[in-house]
């Protein structure tokens, strides 16, 4: 009954927003649906107009709303962004400054100037300062901060305010390059550009009587900070400026709101969004009022005709690709298939993406989405397979390899809505043969960025079935996104059940929290952050009606079985890592949903450096993908992108073959001639240009200082037998490339020099471990057979200890560690992560090695054992062959049984792993930013991991 209820409660609200929309055009009534904002509203509380003999504040309300949207701190929030906070202080204290300066201008108000103003200006001067001195600069990206921000400084400073702080100097670069491609002078062309929309960023740099001609419908680019600006700074006072001002504040009043929007008027961005959605979403156009439908569209066609195909957030207002991408999406969704969508290709196309604007700082991933789905919407997009290969390349990399930012909207739930229909759509075209020559992309890139964004929506829902912090859009954005993603291809059974329970507790939460639908949190993106309770309800109401495409896919990626889920998740979930979690089984599919398909780019590429002879089948390419999928769900970290998860994997195969290869090939070639093998392994390794010039950093030749199974290595005589010809030519080559991989990556090459040298470093220790190794196994087998033929029996390692030169302390935290892969893999981690910052002195350096020998230590203890029993067949040389494990010095007995050393191994790597815990709570206390903690923590968990499955299972390969 319920349901059926608000079935006919949602369709007669989704026709009331279309009926408002209409009816505001009919009446040529500008659209408004921003919120207000206090950066906008401080600039209009500071125009004054001459009165008599004197002036007179023209807004004295927008000045009250300031004063009253301080808090106690002396800040004006009113955002959802640092930078927001910075705007709107920064713009408010201007405004408290200019009204104690310019006292004599009269205020239609019964009060007057407030009494506490000068202490207002104090509390908000100093939150200013303690918000500039902690800003983070490198991850801000909104509309104009880069000019807006000094802008404002330079005036505080005339009221003898100034500022420092660290990220000063960045921010003024980031202006001058902003500025030298966007001239001051541009803006007494005719030609219209986005300066014009942040004009108050040139108070003192531009003549603002020279602007005038920029002024349309009395609006600077309908910015009401813009515009008042140009009033405050013109000579001659401009009606038609002033006009619309009272408009605005005439209309933000009759939607109950005070203050000033930060743009107004909005009415093609409000069309646009409003009706692409809902059509999307399933509403026909006569469940929306057909007549209404048919204003909104005449509407969006005629603005398309006369911007000579492309459109604005408003009329008359510079064209963007987003809002004519948006237009094209509505039109063709009621079958208006004449329209052209080369103008907005004409327009907006750059170099490998397309342009929000066309002198804009960095692309739009949103605006990128919406045009793709634009170009896939045309009634013939084979035409365009090219562009469209382009930006889903853009948007794939850009998912890759860096965190999920937009600049028009603050959540990545937004950014993965849009992806997730524009990709599902671009693979349904693949998979009915419209498009040819996309194979690549459609096999491998787009399920795996889907696959991740599947990944990445389940595992962000909150218990009582909402996204974000209870917000009812955010929630909205995630159940859009999942009723695209639930039929991708990779999901098959795994994760079909998973996406519709989501959807299902996401609209309880809809219907729970409906009337807090015209009260939405800000997400939304200009000069500062901004709400819409349009938008909101838009998205919630198409989020209800949304349903999942159940059509069968015909040529695209396997699905996952049941029996592989089955396995995957019986397996995983009992291991120690995710046994106590409460949602394991959903973290798992989850995870498996991802590693499908980064394992079929391993099998693609695991034969590209090492030759696969003489190995049973790869079972570790069975479990790579998952350990990193997984582990990254339950501790996710900004740092570690999809490029970075997808690098690891492939280091971590290679460093299994590496293991192999080093078993067969070297130990074939060189298992008599130790020395041979570890000269050149030191001149691939120890070599900046592998021609056997040690790497030097400063004046310490860093390399002459390791030493390797004692000796320090000498590469500057060759051994004249690693100079032979055939198969030790192609030993060099096959090691030579493994190296050359790892070293000369574009992140470890932009590395400080003092850590491409310890990776260098790191790396020859890791060789040198397994020639020790190689040399210990032929010892163990020679002992182990002269102990068996004495013994006259076949005895395992229960019965025999090795007995080396090193004590087991000694060589766990050395040869055994190295051997592991795991320390010069952190180092080569760090680098991907651009953790630099965890080596930068001689604290952080100390732990980071601590850190690294704990973790490959317990790593090779729960290696060995899980391996003990292919270790004893193969002779290899095993953590409880050694003396140690053996002897019970209390009872002087050597024949401690087996399970008694299996549980001290344990004991043993416990006493590790606590280490390493110990070591990452004094990295945190020395104030390593949080993001590169959560990205170690993540690969230490990837570690234990994987000593939890060499004890459940022995996932090595092993030799024929």
């Amino acid at each position: 009954m319920r349901s059926k209820t608000f079935s006919e409660a949602n369709q007669k609200d989704a026709a009331n927003l279309v009926r408002d929309l209409a009816s505001g055009i009919r009446r040529n009534s500008p659209s408004k649906t921003m919120s207000s904002s206090v950066y906008d509203t401080a600039w209009v509380s500071m125009v004054s107009k001459k009165h008599g003999q004197g002036r007179r504040w023209l807004f004295p309300d927008a000045f009250r709303y300031i004063l009253n949207e301080q808090c106690p701190d002396g800040s004006w929030k009113g955002g959802a962004t640092d930078i927001d906070v910075i705007l709107n202080t920064a713009s408010a204290l201007l405004a408290l400054l200019q009204h104690r300066r310019y006292k004599d201008c009269a205020i239609e108000s019964e009060t007057g100037e407030p009494r506490d103003l000068q202490l207002r200006i104090e509390k908000a001067t100093n939150f200013l300062k303690f918000t500039l001195d902690r800003w983070d600069f490198t991850n801000t990206d909104q509309v104009g901060f880069e000019l807006l921000v000094p802008a404002l400084l330079k005036q505080l400073g005339t009221h003898e305010i100034s500022f420092s702080f660290p990220a000063q100097e960045a921010l003024f670069r980031e202006r001058d390059k902003k500025l030298s491609k966007l001239r001051p002078e541009m803006l007494y062309s005719s030609k219209r550009s986005t300066l014009v929309h942040s004009l108050e960023a040139f108070v003192g740099i531009a003549d603002f009587n020279r602007v005038e001609h920029h002024l349309s419908n009395g609006s600077m680019m309908n910015s009401p900070s813009a515009t008042a600006a140009f009033l405050i700074n013109s000579t001659t006072w401009n009606e038609e400026a002033e006009n619309y001002l009272h408009r605005a504040k005439k209309i933000n009043e009759q939607k109950n709101f005070e203050g000033f929007p930060t743009a107004f008027p909005t009415e093609i961005f409000d069309i646009n969004w409003c009706l692409s959605t809902l059509l999307e979403a399933g509403f026909t156009a006569d469940e929306l009022d057909a007549e209404s439908v048919s204003v909104l569209a005449d509407y969006l066609t005629g603005s398309l005709s006369e911007g000579n195909g492309t459109i604005g957030f408003a009329s008359q207002i510079l064209p963007d690709a987003d809002d004519t991408a948006k237009a094209f999406q509505a039109l063709y969704c009621l079958g208006k298939t004449s329209v052209d969508v080369n103008p907005m290709i004409d327009a907006f196309e750059s170099e490998g993406c397309f342009r929000t604007y066309s002198l804009e700082r960095n692309p739009s991933f949103s605006a990128n989405c919406n045009v793709l789905k634009a170009l896939l919407s045309d009634p013939n997009p084979k035409r365009y397979t090219q562009r469209i290969s382009t930006t889903i390349s853009y948007l794939c990399k850009t998912w890759m390899s860096q965190p999920l930012v937009d600049k028009w909207n603050t959540v990545p739930e937004y950014c993965i809505m849009l992806l997730s229909e524009a990709l599902v759509k671009a693979l349904r075209l693949w998979d009915n043969d419209t498009f040819s020559g996309l194979d690549v992309q459609m096999i491998d890139e787009v399920p795996s960025v889907l696959a991740q964004a599947l990944s990445t929506v389940l595992s962000r829902q909150n218990s009582d079935g909402c996204w974000g912090d209870g917000s009812s859009e955010i929630t909205a954005y995630a159940i859009l996104a999942l009723t695209n993603l639930a039929s991708i291809p990779v999901t098959g059974i795994a994760l079909e059940q998973a996406c519709t329970d989501a959807i299902a507790r996401g609209r309880e939460f809809l219907l729970d929290s409906k009337p807090l639908w015209k009260r939405p949190r800000a997400v939304w993106i200009e000069k500062v952050t901004y709400s819409s309770p349009l938008l909101c309800q838009t998205y919630c109401l198409a989020a209800l009606k949304a349903s999942i495409d159940t059509a069968s896919w015909s040529k695209a990626t396997e699905q996952l079985t049941v029996e592989t889920v089955k396995k995957f998740i019986g397996f995983f979930s009992s291991l120690p890592l995710f046994s106590d979690l409460q949602d394991k089984e959903l973290i798992l599919r989850c995870a498996l949903a991802e590693s499908s398909a980064y394992s079929r780019s391993l099998h693609r590429v695991k034969r590209s450096i090492f030759p696969r002879k003489q190995m049973q089948p790869d079972k570790y390419l069975e479990y790579i993908p998952l350990t990193w999928t997984a582990s990254r769900i339950i501790g996710p970290s900004s740092k570690v992108t999809g490029d970075v998860l997808e690098e690891m994997m492939r280091i971590s195969m290679l460093n299994y073959q590496v293991d192999e290869y080093m078993e067969t090939a070297l130990h074939e070639k060189f298992g008599h001639d130790i020395d041979s093998a570890r000269a050149l392994v030191r001149r691939i390794c120890c070599s900046a240009d592998s021609r056997g010039t040690c790497r030097t950093v400063g004046n310490t030749a860093m390399v002459s200082k390791v030493h390797c199974n004692g000796r320090s290595p000498d590469v500057s005589q060759e051994n004249p037998a690693v100079n032979g010809t055939g198969q030790l030519q192609e030993i060099e080559q096959v090691l030579s490339s493994y190296v050359n991989r790892i070293t000369s990556h574009t992140r470890v090459l932009a590395a400080p020099t003092s850590v491409q040298a310890r990776l260098r470093l790191e790396l020859d220790s890791f060789f040198q471990a397994h020639i020790t190794q190689i040399e210990d196994n032929m010892k163990i087998s020679s002992q182990k057979q002269a102990f068996s033929s004495s013994q006259q029996s076949s005895v395992g390692p229960q019965t025999h200890q090795y007995h080396p030169q090193k004590s087991f302390f000694d060589w766990v935290h050395t040869t055994g560690a190295d051997h592991t892969s795991c320390p010069f893999s952190l180092i080569y981690f760090c680098c991907l992560i651009n953790g630099h910052s965890c080596f930068q002195n001689a604290r952080l350096e100390f732990l980071m090695r601590d850190l690294c020998r704990h973790l490959a230590s317990s790593c090779r203890m729960y290696n060995d054992y899980g391996s003990l029993t292919r270790d004893c067949l193969e002779m290899n040389l095993n953590s409880l062959d050694f003396g140690e494990f053996a002897l019970d010095r209390a009872s002087n007995d050597d024949s401690v049984n087996e399970a008694t050393r299996k549980e001290d191994l344990l004991w043993l790597a416990g006493y590790e792993s606590e280490g390493v815990r110990r070591t990452m709570r004094s990295l945190e206390e020395e104030g390593i930013d949080e993001s590169i903690l959560a990205a170690l923590k993540l690969f230490i968990n990837v570690t234990d991991l994987y000593g939890q499955i060499y004890i459940a299972r022995d996932i090595a390969a092993r030799m024929r």
